[in-house]
This record gives structure tokens, sequence and C-alpha cells, in this order.
């Protein structure tokens, strides 16, 4: 760490292609000239930040969680001596995972220095029973809680946390970074993906969460009725095998594109029409920015912290989860209408440079550790 800079220890669980975790990256990277950051995660499997993050100057330490009564000890006690050596100003947990070890390995540690928690999903917040009664013993010790939608925080204050220690910041982006100068039809070119289709797309985890099987009988319904459509699905996951046997025995294979995960998301929206988000739960989803920066129209179920960035009719479109039929409405309403997708699409763009920067999120955030680290909140929420 360098002289004179406050270190921040962060705890999470894994390090891969996360929303959480490309959170913790962007914040990492955006304050690094304020302070410096250390950072334990547990998932060697899951570890592509780890480079990135150790490239902008953070420690990062990779433990493997070990199995059994006694591996999990010597777990605990690792990240507790590293919290021990480190003696950072303010340790920082992320994830319901996290916030548990992590909480745990602080209070071995004792390092009498302030502690945040961070909620980043309602499904998290709603937690088990198991985990709502751990949760509320650790929150004793924990001086904020940091939630990244105002959902989370009321589903908090249901559990009994304090709401003097809830705190709600929204994700934050980049949008700059989403003006790529590649054209549609070079894009759609590199993709396979007809240059004469209107182009309905997702981008996320191919996992239960995301509901991917909506979306196939979306898909499936407007072909019915519309012939001149082309579905592009981008990202993997452990349901890739099931969804794509879902198309294939529906007979969409020649009218979907599955790309796997990319990391140029900025150029494959340019190939998109369309954006559709149907998660059955959800946070404050990146992937829903990162197409409203591409000025992208954009449609999702009302979940989570879905509605918070999403205003019904405004800047993009909201449905019920699960609603199939709302869905295929909502989506025809748009592919008809070519004016109203482009005042969609630069309306939701608006939103984002006005209020998710990642300058946002960074500045709120560090708000909160110079808060702390000034000794307004510690002890006084405990």
């Amino acid at each position: 760490m360098e002289p004179g800079k406050a270190t921040i220890l962060h705890v999470i669980g894994q390090l891969g292609l996360g929303g959480a975790e490309r959170q913790l990256f962007l914040l990492v990277r955006k304050l690094s000239d304020r302070y410096g950051f250390i950072i334990i995660s547990y998932d060697p499997d899951h570890a592509q930040y780890v480079d990135a993050l150790r490239e902008i100057g953070a420690t990062v330490f990779v433990i493997p969680r070990q199995n059994g009564i006694g591996g999990r000890l010597r777990f605990l006690l690792k990240i507790r001596d590293i919290i021990r050596e480190a003696s950072p100003e303010i340790v920082q947990t992320w994830l319901i995972s996290a916030n548990f070890w992590g909480r745990a390995a602080y209070l071995c540690a004792r390092p009498q220095k302030p502690l945040i928690a961070s909620i980043r999903n309602v499904k998290e917040a709603r937690y088990y029973v198991l985990s709502r009664i751990l949760d509320a013993i650790l929150s004793r010790w924990t001086d904020i809680v940091i939630c990244n939608t105002h959902a989370a925080k009321a589903s908090l204050l249901r559990y009994g946390i304090s709401p003097a220690k809830i705190r709600v910041i929204h994700n934050g982006i980049e949008p700059d970074k989403y003006d790529v100068s590649i054209s549609k039809k070079t894009i759609r070119q590199r993709l396979g993906i007809p240059q004469e289709n209107f182009v309905i797309g997702t981008i996320g985890r191919i996992t239960r969460q995301k509901n991917y099987p909506l979306f196939v009988s979306m898909a499936e319904t407007l072909l019915k009725r519309n012939s001149h459509l082309h579905f592009i699905v981008v990202g993997n996951g452990e349901l890739r095998p099931q969804t794509e046997r879902m198309i294939e025995e529906r007979g969409l294979r020649n009218r979907f594109t599955l790309t796997g995960a990319r990391n140029d998301i900025a150029e494959v929206l340019k190939a998109f029409d369309l954006f559709i988000l149907t998660s059955s739960w959800e946070g404050f989803p990146n992937v829903l920015m990162e197409a409203m920066c591409g000025r992208v129209p954009v449609i999702a179920t009302a979940v989570g912290g879905v509605a918070e960035l999403v205003q019904d009719g405004a800047n993009g479109l909201l449905v019920e989860p699960g609603d199939l039929e709302g869905l295929v409405r909502a989506v025809e309403t748009l592919v008809s209408d070519t004016e109203r997708r482009t005042r969609l699409g630069d309306a939701g763009r608006r939103s984002i440079e006005n209020h998710y920067t990642l300058g946002h999120m960074a500045e709120r955030t560090a708000a909160i550790y110079e808060e702390l680290m000034a000794g307004r909140n510690k002890g006084s929420l405990r």
C-alpha cells in the first residue's frame, strides 16, 4: 500500500464476471488515486478480475474455501490473519456468503475499525431463516449496510436491520464507453446475424435467475406473427445446454444466435434493435444500464431495483415477471414503432448520464468511507 493512503479491505466470494464483481472493480479503479485496496476472494475458478485489479494497484488474495469443519475454520482464520496484518481503515464485505465469512473473520481479528456490508439484490435480502439470524447477530457489529436498490433496503427493514445503518448507492457505469464507432452492418456481419432482420437480444449469465425459458417462449410466440425477427443471447452459464436444447426442440435454431460470454458488449449492442431482460429477480442490473448507455430501447421485468432504473413508458417499458402475454405485447408495440424506440433509447441514455454514472457511485461510496474514518458513525450505531 502507498504511504499516506487509507486502506480499504474488501471481502467477496469470487472475482468472476458478475455484476457485483464488476462494480467492485470499477469502484477500485475509480478511487485508486485516493485509497489503497486489498481484495480477498475465495473462488479460484471464477477469478477473471484478479489480474485487472492487480494491474491498477490492488493487492488481491484468492484463498480457496476448504470443506469440512476444520477446513472452514482454517479458511476463516486465514482471512482473519490478513485483516490483522493489513490493519485496514475499513473492512467491506460483498454478497451474502462474504457478508458472513468476512464479518466473522473481522470479529475474530477485532480490528476496531469500521465495518461495511453490501447487499446487491432483493433475493439476497430475502435470505433463508438461518442466514437472517446470523445476519442479525453480525449486524450488531456492522456500521453501514450498503444496498444498491431501495427495494433491497425495504427488505432489510422488514427483517429488523436499523434504518440508521442502511444506505442506498445505485450501481454506476461509464456512458462514454458505449459510444463506439462500429456500424450495425459490421457487427451483424461479425456475429453472423441477417442484416434485414429486426434483432431482439439479451445479455447475461444463463442461469435460473435470468429466466431464459421466458425469453425463448417470447421468441416462439413472436415468430408466429412476424417472420422477420432474429434473437441473440450473449452470455454463458450452467443452463446453456438446456437453453440450447429448448431452442432446438421448438424449431428456432435458425432464428437464434448464442454468442457465449464476450468482452465487447458496447459493440455487440450495436447489433440490437431491442433489449429484453426477463429476470425473475434482480438487484440493479448492469446489463440494463449498458443497453441504455448504448441507446437501445429496453423492456424489462419489474423485479428488484429494475423499476428504480426504468420508468415505464418514459425511458423503457416494464412488464410483470413471468408474464409472457404482457411481454409479447410490449415487444410488438415497439417493433412497429421506430419513433418510439428512438425516443425511449435516447431517454434511457439521459437517465444514466444524469443519475447512474460511475462518478456518482464512487463519490457516494467515498463519502461513506470518509464519514466512517472521521468517526461520526464508529461505535455510535452498535
